[in-house]
């Protein structure tokens, strides 16, 4: 409501016809707003400082909650959030060593040292699951976001990802890298695919076979991460 008042007086000053939106029900106010766009840079700066610090101030408030409802006897609470999948993106990406350890995963070094090796923590190599661990729980690793307004609203303002937004959670283990971060590729091809299927993609894909090889696909993951998932201790 002060925004609409503050757009009125900058465009119209003060007049007796003066929106009084205290009133107004949502759908009316953004529909104002979208009919009353701001164009100056040092308006789309004020804005966006004032979504900032109040995402700030609920983030710190949400936390706070967290804190004390559901910290007990020094127990860490499970991955909720967006801040520790961001995070967990970020250690594969800030990270050179990281990413060529993930480009080469799945390649299996040839030779009988490596097969003799394989079950020796102090012989076998790092695994790019036990870096991300690493990186994640390092409390010297503290990134933030870009802001990429003009991609979508979600992206306005940056984030801060650092270690004191996840320092209440419990620490990341290998196992856990992986089985996140393989979630989020599942979910990001189950979107790509339905959006693709909508219409929205190259024509969209109306092929009915296709379509039920992808369900059958996407319920066997599922199975799997479900009995991951739910096998005790959150992974």
């Amino acid at each position: 409501g002060k925004e609409i008042e503050r757009r009125w007086i900058l465009d119209f000053g003060i007049t007796n016809d003066i929106p009084r939106p205290k009133a107004w029900k949502l759908d009316k106010l953004l529909e104002w707003l979208d009919n009353h766009p701001i164009h100056a840079d040092a308006d789309v700066k004020y804005l966006q400082k004032i979504v900032s610090d109040r995402k700030t101030e609920l983030e710190a408030l949400i936390r706070e909650k967290d804190m004390s409802g559901s910290k007990k006897n020094g127990e860490l609470k499970n991955w909720a959030g967006k801040q520790p999948y961001l995070r967990l993106i970020h250690c594969l990406i800030d990270n050179d060593d990281i990413k060529k350890a993930y480009l080469r995963r799945n390649d299996i070094p040839q030779g009988r040292a490596h097969i003799d090796n394989r079950n020796s923590v102090d012989k076998r190599n790092v695994s790019v699951w036990e870096m991300m661990a690493e990186k994640f729980n390092d409390h010297n690793f503290n990134p933030v976001t870009e802001a990429l307004p003009l991609l979508h609203s979600d992206f306005t303002c940056a984030e801060d990802i650092g270690y004191n937004t996840v320092k209440d959670i419990s620490k990341a283990t290998a196992e856990k890298c992986q089985s996140k971060f393989t979630a989020m590729i599942l979910q990001m091809n189950r979107c790509i695919s339905k959006w693709e299927r909508s219409g929205q993609g190259e024509g969209g894909n109306i092929d009915p076979e296709q379509d039920v090889e992808h369900e059958e696909m996407t319920n066997d993951q599922d199975s799997f991460f479900t009995s991951t998932e739910t096998g005790g201790e959150d992974v």
